[in-house]
């Protein structure tokens, strides 16, 4: 089950925060101290949140960062998943579960939609086991 910190125990986990928001997201080198400040501003400020799942033996074992987000065009408010890291390999049911606490998480912040960004293929196969179903996919060029 992912357990919401609260913004005074970010620092604590800082260092694993960091590693998976790095690692998940791509980040590429030359803005990733850029990132990390403003991510780090955004968990303190309570504007994103930290869930962590912890192992029986209080091991941490996933972290995701999320934000909410507001739709302009259809003026709603939405969860979005910006970081999904697992530490170690587990079972999908342990994800399912996750996704549950933070659907709760975004009904309780009358967010209509919880949504995600899909970086690899295996980010890509989480989101739909989850029950996540796609958009639309982002695409980049360098100009």
């Amino acid at each position: 089950m992912a357990i919401l910190l609260t913004p005074d125990q970010i620092p604590q986990l800082w260092k694993a925060i960091k590693f998976a928001a790095v690692n998940a997201d791509h980040v590429e080198e030359e803005y990733r101290e850029r990132y990390l400040n403003q991510l780090l501003y955004q968990l303190l400020a309570s504007k994103a949140q930290c869930f962590v799942r912890l192992s029986p033996e209080r091991k941490l074992q996933a972290i995701a960062v999320t934000k909410i987000t507001v739709d302009e065009v259809r003026d709603e408010k939405s969860l979005f998943i910006m970081t999904a890291y697992s530490f170690e390999k587990v079972d999908p049911r342990f994800w399912i579960d996750d996704i549950e606490t933070l659907r709760k998480f975004a009904k309780k912040n009358e967010c209509k939609t919880v949504t995600a960004w899909a970086t690899t293929d295996k980010s890509e196969t989480l989101a739909e086991l989850i029950g996540l179903k796609p958009r639309f996919k982002s695409y980049i060029m360098e100009v």
